[in-house]
């Protein structure tokens, strides 16, 4: 089998929903998934599928987020 990876689209929230349910047996993965989205730590960038390229039904979903860390003294880092 082949795949192709590819940045998400907003059609494929549905596919990537039903991908993470899967894989971790809950929805609470992908209702994460779709808070983290609505965030301004949401990287597009980042956002990935994979799909079989004969079939295009995606098969894989990779999320990137900002991080955010404060340490003593209120010293932050972001990356």
């Amino acid at each position: 089998m082949r795949m192709r990876i590819r940045a998400e689209k907003a059609s494929d929230y549905p596919a990537i929903a039903e991908i993470l349910k899967e894989a971790f047996g809950q929805k609470a993965e992908a209702e994460l998934v779709e808070r983290l989205r609505d965030t301004d730590s949401y990287l597009n960038d980042f956002a990935l599928v994979a799909e079989e390229e004969q079939t295009g039904n995606l098969i894989g979903h990779i999320l990137f987020t900002e991080a955010r860390v404060v340490g003593a003294g209120g010293l932050s880092f972001r990356f």
